[in-house]
């Protein structure tokens, strides 16, 4: 029961309740200096540092995502493998995907130490990238994909727990976050019209891969180790808060997962079929546009997120989340055109650009610093990835019995769940 109220305390501070009153030091910061507002993690985090160090660190990241994410395909094809074998490895990939982030997170928690499983994760993609092209046999080519999918996944729930703790409830997440979109698109658009090395072979792609792997592992070293470490700086005198020692879950973190849950499996039959659906269905090969408008369009909502967070709720801003993901699915079923698809993924701005940051403000607001790293692990895994795999497997078995008008009918049920289930956490709170 305290464990609740705790979480139900910090959700409010994270809706704005106690930012700005002061509780939670959301006032104007002290010049030069941006605190800890973070739940008792004390220390001063320079404003140079989480503006510079972790921007920089999203960029680098995303940029290695922007030239491995969108050719994983294009490099299994290469090697010979039919559409069902590329299929299996995919999904078995995204199990790894799943359990490297609970570990790496585990690890960090554990040791208060960030930074060493975020390298970690940078190595272990590394180590497993050029070997991935060089042996084209299912088995050698699964392990080494497994190990570049737990390492990439392994750090962005790291990254994430870093900026929230040290920007506190009262920071804006999206301001940090935002470049790495930029860095994204930009890498895309270089890698389509880039005049040597073409990212249409697995050799191509494995160098590009690794090359922008290793500047991200070499922006996450420069990350000062002192803001990486929370061992010792848990509560003043070095002791920990109680919730630290026990289990991190509860009522509103189990419900705030299946909320995040039904809106990922959603967006999986929003985005993991939209290829196939511009060019089959459509006969449009726009597929990089449509990419690029999605992407585009996050940006305006994911750099005011604090402001809509602290006025609205995040509750609030995950049901407009909610809202725009229902409506990118209605307007896909309704309008089989270029200008429906184009309007659907303008829906991404409210869907992802919005729906991202509230979810990692409400999830850190339902974990104790302590534990953050966990927790961003859990909003990846269980809220991103299993979503992600079990939409892929429905999504791909209606496309085949029902076609593209049933896809979209049915993942627009999802998003009305997780609405459902936001308003529970809303109708238990004003109780």
């Amino acid at each position: 029961m305290c464990a609740t109220a705790d979480c139900i305390t910090k959700v409010n501070a994270l809706a704005g309740a106690d930012i700005g009153r002061g509780r939670y030091g959301g006032g104007a910061p002290v010049e030069g200096v941006a605190r800890i507002h973070d739940a008792g993690v004390g220390g001063d985090f320079p404003r140079t540092f989480y503006m510079h160090h972790l921007v920089l660190a999203f960029i680098a990241f995303y940029t290695a995502c922007a030239a491995w994410w969108p050719y994983q395909t294009i490099l299994l094809k290469d090697m010979g493998y039919s559409h069902t074998v590329i299929g299996i490895l995919l999904g078995a990939a995204s199990l790894a995907g799943v359990a490297g982030p609970l570990i790496f997170g585990q690890a960090a928690d554990r040791f208060g130490r960030y930074k060493a499983p975020m390298v970690g994760g940078h190595i272990a993609a590394l180590a497993a990238f050029i070997p991935l092209a060089f042996f084209p046999n299912p088995w050698m080519t699964g392990l080494f994909l497994l190990i570049v999918t737990a390492g990439i996944n392994s750090i962005l729930p790291l990254l994430d727990a870093v900026t929230t703790l040290a920007i506190g409830p009262a920071g804006n997440y999206g301001k940090i976050r935002t470049p790495g979109t930029v860095s994204f698109i930009l890498t895309v658009l270089l890698l389509q019209f880039v005049p040597v090395l073409r990212p249409n072979n697995r050799y191509a792609i494995v160098i590009w891969s690794a090359f922008f792997m290793a500047f991200s592992l070499v922006m996450t070293l420069l990350i000062p180790g002192e803001y990486t470490n929370i061992r010792g700086r848990s509560r003043p005198g070095g002791k920990r808060s109680e919730a630290s020692r026990g289990s991190i879950w509860s009522p509103l973190l189990a419900l705030g997962l299946l909320i995040i849950a039904f809106s990922r499996l959603a967006m999986s039959g929003a985005t993991g079929f939209l290829s196939l659906y511009a060019v089959e269905a459509l006969g449009w090969d726009a597929v990089g546009l449509l990419n690029a408008v999605s992407a585009l369009s996050e940006i305006p909502f994911m750099l005011f997120s604090l402001p809509l967070i602290t006025r609205f709720g995040a509750m609030k801003c995950l049901i407009a989340g909610n809202l725009g993901m229902f409506l990118r699915l209605l307007l896909l079923y309704c309008f089989p055109s270029p200008g429906g698809v184009i309007a659907a993924q303008c829906m991404h701005s409210l869907s992802y650009g919005l729906f991202h940051p509230a979810a990692v403000a409400y999830i850190s607001g339902c974990v104790p610093p302590e534990k953050r790293a966990l927790g961003m692990s859990l909003y990846l895994a269980v809220g991103g990835t299993l979503p992600g795999l079990v939409g892929n497997v429905l999504g791909g078995f209606i496309l085949d019995h029902g076609g593209f008008s049933l896809l979209y009918a049915v993942f627009s049920g999802f998003p009305l769940i997780s609405l459902a289930l936001c308003f529970v956490i809303s109708f238990n709170r004003r109780r």
